[in-house]
């Protein structure tokens, strides 16, 4: 807090906001909204437990479900650019899972994403959609008949929902600006699904997955 009859100068854009109240100057944090940049970058870490449908484990046994049987991880780096209320952009990203019966899935993948980040001074909640594609590796070492299964190009989409952190440390949450460019965490429930996922031996069917996802977005 300074005097009001104090010169001040500022010679680049700052995060914080100066107020005169005609007696003395405020120093506050900008909202995110406020200081939000022409680009960000986020990191984005899930944990899941997928479903898949209609899984041919061999040759004579077809699984109408395959649940998993432990926490699958994935990581996504992505860009975005920031637009008037919403940031549009792509994502990178990689997820391993295992099931029963001895699968897992290794998957890479890309997405487009809308995130309506900035409709208030503050993005506590903030609802999102993407759509992307994946090219999967399903192993079955327990398998003579099909020890490894690869999938042709899949798509898929995504909805959810993203749920500020920094009102619980203000403080906290402004050092982490200062001292390491982060604009923002957040709380991220994710639902996406597979409509089909083409596999490369054409005489197999499409498989189907689903999962609901839980993670955490850094955003800078």
């Amino acid at each position: 807090m300074a005097f009001a009859d104090e010169n001040w100068v500022e010679v680049e854009k700052s995060p914080l906001l100066i107020t005169d109240d005609g007696k003395t100057k405020k120093i506050s944090y900008m909202s995110y909204k406020d200081r939000r940049q022409t680009w960000n970058f986020r990191f984005s870490f899930f944990g899941s437990q997928p479903e898949l449908s209609d899984y041919t484990l061999s040759t004579t046994t077809f699984l109408p479900s395959l649940k998993s049987e432990s926490v699958g991880l994935e990581g996504l780096v992505s860009i975005s650019y920031n637009f008037g209320i919403f940031s549009s952009g792509l994502d990178f990203g990689l997820m391993h899972t295992s099931f029963d019966r001895d699968v897992s899935v290794f998957q890479p993948k890309a997405s487009i994403h809308i995130i309506v980040d900035a409709l208030f001074e503050n993005p506590y909640a903030v609802p999102y959609f993407k759509i992307g594609a994946s090219q999967m590796t399903f192993s079955n070492p327990g398998s003579s008949d099909i020890p490894e299964l690869k999938s042709n190009l899949a798509t898929f989409f995504a909805f959810g929902g993203m749920f500020s952190l920094d009102w619980f440390q203000k403080s906290l949450a402004m050092e982490a600006y200062f001292e390491h460019g982060l604009d923002a965490t957040f709380l991220v429930i994710e639902y996406e699904t597979f409509g089909g996922i083409p596999l490369e031996v054409d005489a197999l069917p499409d498989i189907k997955q689903s999962s609901l996802k839980l993670g955490l977005q850094l955003v800078f």
